[in-house]
C-alpha cells in the first residue's frame, strides 16, 4: 500500500516541512490550563458562597489578601491563556 503525500517537489528539493517550532507556546497555554483548573473551582465556589451577599460583604471579603491574591491570579492567568491562544489563532488561519 502506497502512501499519499501532500508535498511539492519544490517542497521535497528544500526539505520544507514541519516547523520544528512551537513547543514552548504549547507548553505555556497547557501550563495556564492546568493552572486556571484550581482557580476556576475556586471562583466558582466563591461566586456560589456569595450569593445574595450586599457589596459591604463582598468589599470586606476582598479585602482579605488571601482572597484579592487569588482573584489577581484568576483575572491574570485568565488574559494570559486568552493571549496565548489568540495568537495561534491568527498564525494558523490569518494569512496575510
Amino acid at each position: 500500500m502506497k502512501t499519499v503525500r501532500m508535498q511539492t517537489a519544490l517542497g521535497k528539493v528544500r526539505g520544507l516541512g514541519s516547523a520544528k517550532t512551537g513547543t514552548e507556546e504549547w507548553f505555556k497555554e497547557r501550563l495556564t490550563a492546568l493552572g486556571l483548573v484550581p482557580l476556576t473551582v475556586w471562583f466558582v465556589a466563591s461566586l456560589i458562597s456569595g450569593i445574595g451577599d450586599d457589596y459591604e460583604t463582598l468589599k470586606t471579603w476582598m479585602s482579605v489578601p488571601g482572597h484579592m491574591a487569588m482573584m489577581i491570579l484568576v483575572v491574570f492567568i485568565t488574559y494570559w491563556h486568552g493571549a496565548l491562544a489568540l495568537v495561534v489563532i491568527v498564525e494558523d488561519y490569518v494569512h496575510n
